[in-house]
């Protein structure tokens, strides 16, 4: 076969492969545009194409000793549902566990679609279906959809089907995900308002302005990423010249101490901090800087940041205990600090100021809207289900 003809093969491949995709992605952005309004409206009427297990069939899962319903967990449960929309019932059985509250599940295949006392329940696959939630299930134009977040919120949100590839082959195809667009106003026409304004509204690089910190599920979401980064929180924050580290550090050895700080350090490791100083516990919520001279540069600027702020804001700011913070260069490289207030700091109302050795100053403030639009899934959507 000359080259030539092998080269037209594959151009004929890939030109149905795209007219497939294109078609497949406009059915979807179809299925998520109808499904928006339903998922968003709690009081909408979805249906739900699952059903509970009878007296029977309730005690016959009870005599599988399944493991994943074995011992005690956050939640856990069972439903019998065609899962991959193959006109057959399928047993569904999940537990949600962890600190994370992770969503774990499994589909077993059904004697003629049913429980029958004696026949071996059959593993088909094992899924995830995100975390927080039990696992929910709607139907629409003759297909049966997961529903399901990553994150615990909204902003996670994803809408999937099971679909058998060959036989005991299945994959989970993604259809829709929850975008989330933000926006930021502000009256404020200084550099680094428009800087800081551009920054969250670039859809292409503004993931930590959008995703959430949350790593324990059983806790109130901590607040956006950007606030806990430590990329976010280095360079030359009094514009002395000196680049910096500023670290956040809770309970001693705590993975999350990030997030759940109570103390700020300048250019130092846990290793240099007196174990005494750092809490006992993950809920301590006084904040301050360390003690030690080498902090002075941080305290002294967060001592004028809290005097400025409070005029402004009418009301006694004392940082670093009453909000978090991020860094950020604008105006010719110059550093800025951005602090949000409020209990849940999701970064809707951001001030800015300007610091340096002698003085700190006000520059401004954003509001910041988040919009929330499902979207069709466009690459990367599938996830075998048998690896």
């Amino acid at each position: 076969m000359s080259l030539r003809v092998i080269n037209l093969i594959a151009s004929a491949f890939s030109l149905v492969y795209s007219v497939f995709t294109l078609a497949a992605t406009e059915a979807n952005q179809n299925i998520c545009a109808q499904l928006a309004p339903l998922l968003a409206d709690s009081v909408a009427k979805t249906i739900n194409p699952s059903r509970y297990l009878n007296n029977l069939e309730q005690e016959i899962l009870d005599k599988a000793n399944l493991d994943l319903l074995e011992h005690h967990y956050y939640s856990d449960g069972a439903m019998i549902v065609d899962v991959d929309d193959d006109s057959v019932d399928d047993l569904l059985v999940w537990n949600v566990e962890g600190s994370g509250r992770y969503t774990n599940a499994e589909v077993y295949a059904l004697a003629e679609g049913s429980l029958q006392d004696g026949k071996d329940l059959i593993l088909k696959f094992s899924l995830d279906l995100g975390v927080l939630r039990d696992p929910q299930l709607v139907r629409f134009e003759g297909h049966n959809y997961f529903v399901y977040t990553d994150t615990g919120d909204s902003d996670g949100l994803l809408v999937s089907r099971i679909k058998r590839i060959t036989d005991n082959k299945y994959e989970k195809q993604n259809v829709c995900f929850m975008q989330t667009i933000a926006k930021a106003d502000t009256t404020c026409r200084h550099p680094a308002c428009r800087k800081l304004r551009e920054l969250i509204q670039d859809n292409d690089n503004n993931a930590l302005f959008i995703n959430v910190a949350w790593p324990h599920k059983y806790l109130p979401p901590a607040g956006l990423e950007v606030f806990y980064s430590s990329g976010w929180s280095t360079g030359d924050f009094d514009n002395s010249g000196k680049e910096s580290v500023i670290s956040r550090f809770g309970r001693r050895g705590y993975i999350y101490q990030d997030i759940y700080w109570s103390l700020l350090g300048l250019d130092v490791n846990e290793s240099q901090i007196d174990p005494s100083l750092q809490p006992k516990e993950d809920s301590v919520t006084m904040k301050s800087v360390l003690p030690n001279e080498q902090h002075d540069r941080l305290r002294n600027t967060l001592d004028q940041q809290s005097k400025v702020l409070s005029v402004e804001l009418k009301r006694k700011v004392k940082l670093p205990e009453s909000g978090e913070f991020f860094l950020f260069n604008a105006n010719k490289g110059r550093t800025y600090w951005a602090w949000d207030f409020d209990e849940a700091p999701y970064g809707r109302d951001l001030h800015i100021v300007y610091s340096n050795s002698k003085k700190s100053d006000y520059i401004g403030s954003l509001k910041v809207s988040r919009d929330q639009q499902l979207k069709p899934c466009k690459s990367q959507c599938n996830t075998s289900l048998n690896e």
